[in-house]
């Protein structure tokens, strides 16, 4: 399935550990995904001026970085995190 950063610093593979991250009742932890899209579908993402990216940015308080430097027909990183109360 895909790279992941977990809890802390872990990290793995999504396909194995998905849905195995720990979480602590009343707690702050920031939790981290690095995702791959494809160039060709990175304007979907982000939408027309930003305006998707933003939105999502806004609605769920997450931190959302895409790595644009990445050549054409390569796959785009995108990190998204947050700090969260569970």
């Amino acid at each position: 399935m895909g790279f992941y950063r977990g809890y802390k610093g872990e990290s793995g593979d999504l396909s194995r550990s998905f849905y195995s991250a720990p979480r602590i009742e009343s707690s702050s932890k920031e939790f981290s995904i690095c995702l791959l899209c494809p160039t060709a579908n990175i304007g979907g993402v982000i939408g027309k001026g930003g305006v998707i990216i933003n939105q999502i940015r806004q609605e769920s308080g997450a931190a959302i970085k895409v790595d644009s430097f990445a050549a054409e027909g390569d796959d785009c990183m995108i990190s998204i995190s947050a700090r969260r109360v569970f």
